[in-house]
């Protein structure tokens, strides 16, 4: 519960911004401003910055978090639901609380079944009988129906 109510958002958490794009940007334009960034701060060409590693890491997860659909949907949604709750964390509380309906899945194809099985239902049917189990076809004795009508 802390997690939720002592953090405050951090710079470091909007993609869009470590990019350089916004939210309208497809995935060139997304492709193009890591490119560009790749270079400015690509830890080979920044050796005397030690923060040069964890700012490019930064951008490689931008850019896959952005590129990807269904992650990218995710992260709009926590974006602009205003959350105190880094993405990181964020993220992995949505992923370890999505319910699983295995269970609820449906046959899609009815199952394969001979012909011979067909007619063995078709016949079945139409040997049950017309009467139910409580009703019989003989005559009700004349004690047995005074007993049933409350009269005995």
């Amino acid at each position: 519960m802390d997690v939720l109510l002592n953090n405050e958002r951090d710079e470091s958490d909007d993609y869009y911004v470590i990019l350089g794009c916004d939210e309208l940007s497809n995935k060139d334009q997304i492709q193009t401003e890591y490119r560009i960034r790749a270079l400015q701060f690509h830890p080979d060409k920044n050796l005397d910055d030690p923060k040069a590693m964890e700012r490019f890491k930064q951008l490689q997860e931008a850019k896959e978090v952005l590129c990807n659909d269904v992650q990218r949907k995710t992260y709009d949604y926590w974006r602009n639901s205003h959350i105190n709750v880094p993405w990181k964390k964020w993220q992995s509380i949505t992923e370890r609380s999505q319910p699983t309906f295995h269970w609820m899945v449906t046959k899609k194809e009815p199952m394969i079944e001979s012909e011979q099985m067909n007619k063995q239902n078709e016949e079945e049917k139409q040997n049950i009988p017309k009467t139910s189990k409580w009703q019989s076809t003989e005559p009700t004795n004349d004690y047995l129906r005074k007993f049933r009508n409350y009269e005995i």
